[in-house]
């Protein structure tokens, strides 16, 4: 079914969405490195019109053999890795050691150089690996060196080994690639709320302790225990399930306005890009043409008539693309300070001042609408139709969603149902981890990932809920009462948008997962003056 999707002969836009959810599902559980997966997909895109064979090599390319070397602190030598990892090999380093005691291969040498002085001792253990790069191959040799350095920590309990968070891999190719861990972060953290809510500590803390083990199973499980705190139990998780599915439809609707102002941004950029490269180009024939005009050669003279040609196709080339850059340039901004005008941002990220202003964008038009919102339509899609790509596919999804209730009734279903499942699968995970003692499992890495997903989902509107409570001096609700009053009012959303005649205008996000009542208000007018 992938050729087809790739070729846009999939007539239903729901099946499309599944489809394409799907094969990014089989892609996250190849587990291959982003930047790899990242930097493939855009080599391959820049050749022009790709086959969906194309595609399917750059998403799942063969395993090829890598010889990957990391450093354990703690510790000269590992006695007896080979029976843990076959085929390992290790070499002991200290503090103040000569160069010559370092194993002679170059890429080995300058690795010791990039882990960088050792203040005692260290020992570096090389493992081949089956990868499809080396960034994926760095990823799955530090899982399973960090799993047999579990035998040592057991074996003595005196000593504390750490795995550094460097590595180096050697390619099939004789490329040779070191790096180092990245963790995620930003320039400004902002916390959960502006107080520190008694009633969440705990599940702050326990998902803060997931995200920073090593052990996919672990932070599963430590992941449900977060849950657990907020006073989820095992036969309730319908409840929380459900409650998740509302909020993922104030998440979903919020990124199509963020992918929409993103997709407008890369236009820009791109023909920026493409107006620098005519420029160099332009500059090269210039310059040729320059020096071959200084020589008295024939071979400079011919020369020179081919670079005045040249150089005049190129300055041809780049008086169209500065044109093609200005309209385009006067387009997007008029269309994002129209959009702007309706829908406001606030903060360095964007965040939507009011999600209710952005549904109001995507819900058809009724009679009698303000012209600012009419023309905050009118810009948004001028700007999906200028960009293509993921950011017009995604608003026409919605747009078709939001124009058919009973069509978001059934999607709010489906999520639900998916929620429903992760969390089965993260409390029998739960039980695995903590009475059989199992540690490792099919997708386990995806599973914890989902975890900290749901998490990070339910600490985001129980936070909102009881910041609200806060501000009007209310009493706090319990977390398991809130799970249980938003998962009926999601049996109730969905009631409301099957019955005849009803329309998505009534439904207001804003308070879809809030404390307040008002999530729906038939015969709601939207956006009028």
């Amino acid at each position: 079914m992938g050729e087809p999707l790739w070729t846009g002969a999939v007539s239903d836009r729901y099946l499309a969405e599944q489809m394409a959810a799907e094969i990014g599902l089989l892609v996250a559980l190849e587990g291959r490195d982003t930047t790899a997966l990242y930097t493939d997909l855009v080599n391959l895109i820049s050749c022009g019109a790709v086959s969906a064979d194309a595609v399917k090599s750059a998403l799942w390319p063969p395993n090829r053999s890598h010889r990957v070397t990391l450093a354990v602190h703690g510790t000269r030598e590992l006695r007896g890795l080979a029976t843990f990892l076959p085929g390992s090999q290790q070499w002991g380093l200290w503090g103040g050691q000569e160069e010559d005691k370092l194993p002679t291969r170059a890429p080995i040498r300058k690795f010791v150089r990039f882990v960088g002085p050792l203040e005692g001792s260290a020992v570096l253990v090389s493992i081949r690996i089956e990868a499809a790069d080396p960034g994926t191959a760095a990823r799955i040799a530090r899982r399973e060196l960090s799993e047999a350095l579990d035998h040592y920590a057991a074996g003595d309990r005196l000593i504390d080994l750490q795995l550094a968070p460097t590595w180096s891999v050697e390619s099939p190719s004789d490329r040779h690639a070191m790096g180092t861990v990245r963790s995620p972060g930003r320039r400004t953290a902002y916390p959960l709320t502006g107080y520190m809510p008694d009633s969440l500590r705990a599940a702050m803390r326990a998902a803060n302790l997931a995200r920073h083990v090593d052990a996919p199973m672990a932070s599963a499980a430590l992941s449900w225990s977060a849950l657990e705190t907020t006073g989820l139990a095992a036969n309730k998780v319908e409840r929380l399930a459900r409650a998740c599915a509302l909020q993922t439809l104030r998440r979903h609707l919020a990124s199509t306005h963020a992918v929409l102002r993103s997709a407008a941004r890369a236009r820009l950029d791109h023909q920026r890009h493409a107006v620098e490269m005519e420029k160099v180009q332009l500059k090269k024939h210039e310059t040729a043409a320059h020096f071959c005009a200084q020589s008295d050669s024939l071979n400079a003279q011919a020369a020179l008539n081919t670079h005045v040609e040249l150089a005049a196709t190129a300055r041809a080339r780049l008086e169209r693309v500065e044109m093609d850059l200005q309209v385009t340039e006067t387009a997007i901004t008029s269309d994002m300070a129209a959009l702007g005008a309706y829908v406001t941002t606030e903060g360095s990220k964007e965040h939507l001042k009011s999600v209710d202003a952005w549904l109001d964008v995507l819900l058809p038009a009724q009679s009698g609408i303000s012209s600012c919102l009419q023309a905050a339509k009118d810009a948004a899609t001028d700007l999906a139709t200028r960009c293509e790509g993921l950011a017009a596919e995604t608003l026409s999804l919605w747009r078709s969603r939001l124009a058919a209730p009973k069509d978001l009734a059934n999607w709010l279903e489906i999520q639900a149902g998916t929620y429903r499942s992760v969390l089965e699968w993260l409390y029998a995970t739960r039980n695995m981890v903590i009475h059989k003692g199992h540690f490792t499992a099919p997708s386990d890495e995806l599973t914890a990932f989902a975890a900290r997903g749901v998490v990070d989902m339910a600490l985001e509107f129980l936070s909102n809920w009881h910041t609200v409570e806060r501000a009007r001096s209310g009493r706090e609700t319990p977390a398991a009462e809130v799970y249980q009053r938003l998962g009926d009012r999601l049996t109730d959303v969905i009631t409301e948008l099957r019955r005849p005649g009803a329309a998505c205008h009534s439904l207001r996000v804003d308070y879809l997962t809030g404390p307040d009542s008002t999530w729906w208000i038939t015969g709601y007018l939207r956006g009028t003056p």
